[in-house]
């Protein structure tokens, strides 16, 4: 079991994965605000799923100030949104983001990402 914080503005996506994951006993928690998903991610989160386009900030801003605190440097970010260029795959690359999905995604597609990214956290080497 793993605690998972998603900030996605879309109820409806956060709600797909929040059953999805449940599903594999994760304890999820979602919103659509940065501010209760720092407070999430601050009390221990083991995975954060991050979309990029959020009415009040941008998802690169908050995964750069992930990045940035000694404590959640390490944090493991999927990457979830609608958007699919060249250009957000390689700034995913810059800070470190454990997996990249575009929506829409299958409930399976999810739970099988999010799998694969707590692996990858717990096996040792570069990811």
């Amino acid at each position: 079991m793993a605690k998972i914080v998603v900030l996605d503005d879309d109820t409806n996506t956060c709600n797909l994965i929040r059953v999805a994951l449940e599903q594999d006993r994760h304890k999820v928690t979602t919103t659509q605000h940065a501010k209760e998903a720092w407070r999430a991610i601050s009390l221990g989160a083991d995975l954060l799923l991050l979309d990029l386009n959020l009415p009040e900030t941008n998802g690169w801003e908050f995964a750069k100030r992930v990045r940035l605190d000694p404590g959640l440097a390490e944090l493991p970010i999927v990457v979830i949104t609608a958007r699919s260029g060249f250009f957000d795959k390689t700034v995913a690359r810059g800070y470190d983001v454990a997996e990249f999905i575009r929506k829409p995604f299958t409930p399976a597609a999810i739970r099988e990402l999010v799998s694969k990214a707590l692996a990858s956290r717990a096996s040792p080497g570069p990811r």
